[in-house]
């Protein structure tokens, strides 16, 4: 018996060793499996990899490209306020010129007005001088004709006491 326990020993030995070993094939066939998925997602991983590090670049070639054209507008928008300071200050001073030159064209104004009221004024005295000038020159004529009359009797009147 103990053969036979020997033997039944041995034979559950070697059961658990077939067994172990029928164990291990399908292991190593499970890891082979394993393996190639493991590979197949290595290589998918690797070329996940690569193209999230393309679209990264890409990006930041991008991104870089966006940061360039919004240094260049802040750039314009830096020259585009520096002109408007500018334009706002000549605009100032050209209001304040303005606004002389309005005052100026004001007083001018007066003043041409004043003259037109002064010329008017001289072109009244000068036609009453005029008409007081014709009134006394035929008063002149007046008296002058008086005068030759006055002289003609008087010689008249001469000759008639002489005679």
């Amino acid at each position: 018996m103990a053969d036979g326990g020997l033997r039944e020993a041995l034979r559950e030995s070697l059961a658990c060793q077939h067994e172990a070993m029928h164990r291990a094939l399908q292991l190593q066939a499970l890891n082979v499996q394993l393996e190639a998925e493991a590979r197949e997602k290595d290589a998918e991983a690797v070329s996940l990899e690569a193209s999230c590090n393309t679209a990264v670049r890409q990006r930041r070639q991008e991104l870089l490209r966006q940061e360039e054209r919004l240094e260049e507008a802040l750039q314009q928008v830096l020259g585009l306020e520096k002109e408007a300071l500018h334009l706002a200050a000549d605009n100032k001073r050209l209001t304040a010129e303005l606004e002389q030159t309005c005052g100026d064209c004001q007083r001018l104004q007066r003043f041409l007005d004043q003259c037109h009221q002064e010329k008017k004024r001289l072109a009244r005295e000068l036609s009453q001088h005029v008409a007081q000038r014709r009134d006394l020159a035929l008063e002149i004529d007046r008296l002058a004709c008086e005068n030759t009359a006055l002289k003609a009797r008087l010689t008249e009147l001469q000759v008639r006491q002489c005679k």
